[in-house]
């Protein structure tokens, strides 16, 4: 049972990135190709199904920035290239669907153990760590209200003024909030780090056509 819930939970995904969470239960089954009655056999009610889409979705963004805790980076290169992926992940996904999630978040805060955001915040929390141990990152802040702040702030600003109004160029977007971010929390030796990442740092931007909702 726990094999074919993830299966539809899967199906059911790729199916919100592109249309949003406001399809009724008999539209979604539709795209699914399956029936409404299969779906309640594995889901208790469309609330039900979203939470285990989210929760896939989250875990797969989690995936996506694997580079910030390998040991095949030093945690500069890790942090840039897991931002990396977490951009080409994004370009999976439509304006719908973040428009639709934005709405969703307090739900997926107060659930957070259930949604898999831990395992987004604990990847960087793991990169941040290992900086300081290697003498990247500086020692004297709090790693887990900077991370929580920095995926928070992350998550609020794309939808805020970019999705949302538009005030802001998505190009530069990801840049300047990296750069921001590492630059409050590097170390002299770090800085000289991160420099030469920052420089080769190239990313595929999202190809959305903002429009004001």
């Amino acid at each position: 049972m726990i094999e074919s819930n993830q299966k539809y939970t899967e199906r059911a995904l790729t199916v919100f990135k592109t249309d949003g969470f406001q399809l009724s239960l008999d539209e979604l089954a539709e795209k699914m190709y399956i029936t409404k009655k299969t779906l309640y056999n594995h889901f208790t009610s469309k609330d039900d199904l979203i939470m285990s889409a989210l929760q896939y979705f989250m875990k797969e963004l989690a995936v996506s920035m694997n580079a910030m805790i390998s040991d095949e980076y030093d945690s500069i290169e890790g942090f840039y290239k897991g931002f990396q992926g977490f951009i080409d992940y994004m370009n999976s996904v439509s304006l719908t669907f973040l428009h639709d999630m934005k709405k969703l978040l307090p739900l997926i805060t107060n659930r957070e153990n259930k949604t898999g955001l831990t395992q987004l915040v604990d990847a960087i929390c793991t990169n941040v760590r290992r900086g300081i141990e290697d003498g990247l990152y500086r020692s004297n802040f709090n790693t887990d209200l900077i991370v929580r702040f920095f995926v928070k702030s992350t998550f609020d600003f794309i939808h805020d003024y970019i999705v949302r109004w538009n005030d802001f160029a998505i190009n530069n977007y990801f840049r300047e909030i990296l750069d921001y971010h590492l630059c409050a929390i590097v170390t002299p030796k770090g800085k000289r780090i991160m420099e030469k990442y920052s420089d080769n740092f190239k990313v595929l931007l999202p190809t959305y056509e903002f429009k004001i909702y």
